[in-house]
Protein backbone atom coordinates (compact mmCIF):
# COMPACT_ATOMS: atom_id res chain seq x y z
CA UNK A 1 0.00 0.00 0.00
CA UNK A 2 1.54 3.40 -0.96
CA UNK A 3 1.80 5.86 1.95
CA UNK A 4 0.40 8.85 2.63
CA UNK A 5 3.26 10.91 1.49
CA UNK A 6 3.61 8.97 -1.90
CA UNK A 7 -0.37 10.53 -2.38
CA UNK A 8 0.96 13.62 -1.64
CA UNK A 9 3.23 14.03 -4.11
CA UNK A 10 1.86 12.79 -7.02
CA UNK A 11 -1.26 14.63 -6.26
CA UNK A 12 1.13 17.88 -5.77
CA UNK A 13 3.12 16.74 -8.95
CA UNK A 14 -0.09 16.40 -10.66
CA UNK A 15 -1.57 19.56 -9.83
CA UNK A 16 1.99 21.31 -10.67
CA UNK A 17 1.97 19.35 -14.33
CA UNK A 18 -1.74 20.72 -14.95
CA UNK A 19 -0.96 24.14 -13.90
CA UNK A 20 2.30 24.05 -15.85
CA UNK A 21 1.01 22.72 -19.39
CA UNK A 22 -2.95 23.59 -19.51
CA UNK A 23 -3.02 26.83 -18.27
CA UNK A 24 -1.90 30.67 -19.54
CA UNK A 25 -0.18 31.28 -16.05
CA UNK A 26 1.79 28.00 -16.85
CA UNK A 27 3.02 29.48 -20.04
CA UNK A 28 3.83 32.86 -18.42
CA UNK A 29 6.07 30.99 -15.66
CA UNK A 30 7.95 29.13 -18.86
CA UNK A 31 8.07 32.46 -20.59
CA UNK A 32 9.36 34.14 -17.70
CA UNK A 33 11.92 31.53 -17.41
CA UNK A 34 13.25 31.79 -20.78
CA UNK A 35 13.86 35.76 -20.74
CA UNK A 36 12.18 38.41 -18.71
CA UNK A 37 12.63 40.90 -21.26
CA UNK A 38 10.83 39.10 -23.56
CA UNK A 39 8.11 38.02 -21.87
CA UNK A 40 7.33 41.52 -20.42
CA UNK A 41 7.71 42.08 -24.27
CA UNK A 42 4.57 39.73 -24.82
CA UNK A 43 2.57 41.44 -22.36
CA UNK A 44 2.77 39.29 -19.21
CA UNK A 45 2.14 41.20 -16.34
CA UNK A 46 5.26 40.21 -14.58
CA UNK A 47 4.67 41.48 -10.63
CA UNK A 48 1.72 39.16 -10.74
CA UNK A 49 3.52 36.00 -12.53
CA UNK A 50 6.13 36.02 -9.91
CA UNK A 51 3.90 36.92 -6.94
CA UNK A 52 2.13 33.61 -7.72
CA UNK A 53 5.48 31.82 -8.65
CA UNK A 54 6.46 32.75 -5.05
CA UNK A 55 3.28 32.21 -3.26
CA UNK A 56 3.05 28.73 -5.12
CA UNK A 57 6.14 27.57 -4.20
CA UNK A 58 5.90 28.53 -0.78
CA UNK A 59 2.27 26.36 -0.32
CA UNK A 60 4.50 23.66 -1.44
CA UNK A 61 6.89 23.96 0.68
CA UNK A 62 4.69 24.41 3.40
CA UNK A 63 3.05 20.90 2.89
CA UNK A 64 6.63 19.53 2.15
CA UNK A 65 7.35 20.83 5.75
CA UNK A 66 4.02 19.19 7.35
CA UNK A 67 4.46 16.36 5.83
CA UNK A 68 8.14 15.91 7.19
CA UNK A 69 6.94 16.81 10.47
CA UNK A 70 4.11 14.68 10.28
CA UNK A 71 6.08 11.23 9.17
CA UNK A 72 9.03 12.15 11.42
CA UNK A 73 6.67 13.39 14.42
CA UNK A 74 9.52 15.91 15.18
CA UNK A 75 9.99 19.52 14.29
CA UNK A 76 13.96 20.33 14.02
CA UNK A 77 14.77 23.12 11.90
CA UNK A 78 18.05 21.17 11.00
CA UNK A 79 16.68 17.78 9.44
CA UNK A 80 16.96 18.84 6.00
CA UNK A 81 20.17 21.36 6.02
CA UNK A 82 22.61 20.39 3.16
CA UNK A 83 19.78 19.10 0.72
CA UNK A 84 20.03 21.51 -1.44
CA UNK A 85 22.56 20.03 -3.30
CA UNK A 86 20.20 16.83 -4.01
CA UNK A 87 17.35 19.34 -4.99
CA UNK A 88 19.12 20.56 -7.54
CA UNK A 89 20.77 17.38 -8.74
CA UNK A 90 17.49 16.20 -8.85
CA UNK A 91 16.20 19.01 -11.15
CA UNK A 92 18.97 19.13 -12.95
CA UNK A 93 19.38 15.40 -14.25
CA UNK A 94 15.22 15.70 -14.70
CA UNK A 95 15.87 17.83 -17.90
CA UNK A 96 15.88 21.06 -16.33
CA UNK A 97 18.03 24.12 -17.16
CA UNK A 98 19.15 25.74 -13.83
CA UNK A 99 18.86 29.11 -15.74
CA UNK A 100 15.38 28.82 -16.71
CA UNK A 101 12.96 27.77 -19.38
CA UNK A 102 12.72 24.13 -19.83
CA UNK A 103 12.12 21.63 -17.83
CA UNK A 104 9.11 18.92 -16.96
CA UNK A 105 7.41 17.50 -13.76
CA UNK A 106 8.26 13.90 -14.80
CA UNK A 107 11.59 14.50 -15.31
CA UNK A 108 11.54 16.18 -12.57
CA UNK A 109 9.91 13.30 -10.46
CA UNK A 110 12.59 10.86 -12.69
CA UNK A 111 15.64 12.87 -11.34
CA UNK A 112 13.96 12.56 -7.80
CA UNK A 113 14.30 8.97 -8.25
CA UNK A 114 17.51 8.59 -9.69
CA UNK A 115 18.97 10.76 -7.06
CA UNK A 116 17.74 8.74 -4.23
CA UNK A 117 18.76 5.78 -5.91
CA UNK A 118 22.47 7.18 -6.01
CA UNK A 119 22.52 7.93 -2.32
CA UNK A 120 20.72 4.82 -1.46
CA UNK A 121 23.35 2.75 -3.26
CA UNK A 122 25.77 5.12 -2.16
CA UNK A 123 24.81 4.70 1.75
CA UNK A 124 25.08 1.06 1.31
CA UNK A 125 28.40 0.91 -0.35
CA UNK A 126 29.35 2.70 2.76
CA UNK A 127 30.72 5.86 1.26
CA UNK A 128 31.25 8.42 3.97
CA UNK A 129 28.55 11.49 3.71
CA UNK A 130 31.42 14.05 2.80
CA UNK A 131 31.56 12.17 -0.62
CA UNK A 132 28.19 11.46 -1.32
CA UNK A 133 27.87 14.88 -1.77
CA UNK A 134 31.06 15.13 -4.16
CA UNK A 135 29.56 12.71 -6.27
CA UNK A 136 26.00 14.02 -6.42
CA UNK A 137 27.41 17.63 -7.38
CA UNK A 138 30.12 15.41 -10.26
CA UNK A 139 26.49 13.95 -11.50
CA UNK A 140 25.25 17.91 -11.72
CA UNK A 141 28.44 19.07 -13.61
CA UNK A 142 28.37 15.35 -15.85
CA UNK A 143 24.38 16.74 -16.28
CA UNK A 144 25.67 20.70 -17.32
CA UNK A 145 28.23 19.20 -19.35
CA UNK A 146 25.91 16.98 -21.66
CA UNK A 147 23.67 19.93 -22.04
CA UNK A 148 26.12 21.90 -23.40
CA UNK A 149 27.31 19.59 -25.78
CA UNK A 150 23.73 18.82 -26.92
CA UNK A 151 23.11 22.12 -27.26
CA UNK A 152 26.41 23.14 -29.55
CA UNK A 153 25.19 19.70 -31.73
Amino acid sequence: MLPACGLILFTAAGLTWWMLNRTLMGKAVFAIGGSLSIAERLGYNLKAVHVFIFSYAGALAGIAGMVHVCSNRLANPFDLVGMEIDVIAAVVLGGARITGGTGTVPGTLLGVLLVVLINNVLIMAGVPSTWQRVIVGGFILVAGALFLLRRRA
